[in-house]
């Protein structure tokens, strides 16, 4: 993260006319993006829609498979992503990151 504590992204431009921005997701990973009731809620769903309203528009949420994302972004179907995905080389090639906002370490645990 910046040191200043700003997150920047890449430009946006909106499929949509109707000012109405398309966050792709996969619902399936709490805290950041999972279902309540019949909404999608979490981190990454609060953070597109600070995202919409700088932008002056509405934020749809788009809930598919996770190997379904890239191919809709590419396709115009969705305009942007959020959904704990890493970035990879292979990715690279095909869509441009914001710098990361989170960062984890996975470990395996043993008894003491």
């Amino acid at each position: 993260m910046p040191a200043d504590g700003e997150i920047t992204i890449p430009e946006i431009t909106p499929v949509a006319s109707d000012k109405v921005l398309k966050l792709g997701t996969n619902a399936a990973f709490p805290p950041f993006e999972y279902v309540e009731g019949n909404k999608v809620v979490g981190f990454d769903i609060t953070m597109g829609e600070r995202i919409a309203k700088d932008y002056g528009a509405t934020l749809e949420v788009v809930d598919m498979s996770f190997d379904s994302l890239i191919p809709a972004l590419s396709s115009g179907a969705i305009d942007f992503i959020a959904a704990g995905m890493s970035v990879t080389e292979e990715r690279k090639q095909n869509v441009d990151f914001s710098v990361p906002y989170y960062e984890s370490e996975q470990v395996i645990i043993v008894r003491k």
